[in-house]
């Protein structure tokens, strides 16, 4: 497909190394081609391997609109959230890398956490391929044994922030 940009027509990237390519390039066109056709890509494209996501991924975040693209923002979010959600377990930690990343800047880290839960809640609502581990036979024994953890767990915990038993920390 093309793109209409001006007066001429730009090529789509067909590959996301096509779409890599075009994030880097210094020419506008080229660039605002990458961010558009890169969402639909990201879902369909056969090179989705690892290394070529994450790549594209930084490339796409450390992009500015240099280029005044129309809804650059969002194109460029749809595009991250799709990357991400296209191959999740090489992208997200390099996502999770830009976060804490205190060289990187600020609003580029807040757009990486924001992706990060977006993806996640699209990711959560796919439909898991195994069943569901089935339902305890006796639930109040299921209900019982989840209590007690929780309760031994609580009054570990209460003891060692208040020093002992029934020590309220409080004074009065």
């Amino acid at each position: 497909g093309t793109l209409r940009i001006g007066e001429g027509r730009v090529e789509l990237p067909t590959t996301l190394s096509g779409c890599l390519a075009g994030l880097r390039s210094s020419n506008a066109d080229d660039v605002e081609a990458a961010v558009f056709a890169l969402p639909e890509l990201a879902e369909r494209s056969p090179d989705l391997s690892g290394e070529i996501c994450c790549d594209v991924a930084v490339a796409l975040l450390k992009l500015d609109d240099r280029i005044a693209m129309d809804d650059f923002a969002g194109r460029r979010h749809h595009g991250l959230v799709a990357l991400l959600c296209a191959d999740p377990e090489h992208v997200a930690p390099r996502l999770s890398l830009a976060v804490w990343n205190t060289n990187e800047a600020l609003s580029n880290r807040m757009d990486a956490l924001d992706i990060l839960a977006q993806s996640a809640v699209i990711l959560s609502a796919i439909p898991h391929a195994t069943p569901p581990p089935p339902a305890p036979s006796n639930s109040n024994s299921y209900s019982e044994s989840h209590l007690r953890g929780h309760i031994s767990f609580a009054s570990h915990s209460s003891h060692s922030r208040s020093g002992g038993v029934g020590g309220g920390g409080g004074g009065g």
